[in-house]
């Protein structure tokens, strides 16, 4: 089974960690080869990014088409 990974955001990608502590903190593109992460092929024209948080280091997974 596929794990469903959200679609990238339009503009900046906020830390949802350092949000509900009140910080505005805009994650970094991180490039890190995350296509591994399905056991299917990606759907047709899109890929995996994942954006990683100077701050805290949590890191996400989207889908970019």
């Amino acid at each position: 089974m596929n794990k469903v990974y959200p679609s990238l955001p339009t503009g900046s990608v906020v830390c949802p960690i350092c949000a509900k502590s009140g910080n505005h903190v805009e994650m970094e593109r991180d490039d890190l080869d995350v296509n591994y992460l399905e056991e299917q092929p990606p759907e047709q024209g899109s890929r995996l990014q994942s954006y990683r948080c100077p701050d805290c280091e949590y890191a996400t997974v989207f889908r970019v088409k």
